[in-house]
């Protein structure tokens, strides 16, 4: 995959394509170093408000799990009796 074309050696159509892709107010009537400087700045503006956005890396440690209840519920036998059947649950 060839590398991108860099932003200075695009045609004026090129950087219009880009321009409109970003929605950049004014661009039909900008020329070819217009194009290209409204869309440095529109990336340059876009980078700072993502890097604000991204929440900085910090050492925090995961919380610990919550203890469990004071009363658990009550275990039930599974052991069956000489009839077959379960034991009814109280």
């Amino acid at each position: 995959m060839p590398a991108p074309t860099p932003l200075e050696e695009m045609t004026k159509t090129e950087l219009y394509a880009i321009a409109q892709d970003l929605d950049v107010d004014g661009r039909s009537s900008m020329n070819t170093d217009e194009l290209l400087a409204a869309i440095q700045e529109h990336r340059a503006m876009n980078a700072k408000a993502t890097a604000k956005a991204t929440p900085k890396q910090t050492a925090k440690k995961t919380p610990a799990p919550a203890p469990a209840p004071a009363s658990a519920p009550k275990q039930v036998s599974t052991a069956v009796d000489n009839s077959g059947r379960l034991p009814r649950r109280t």
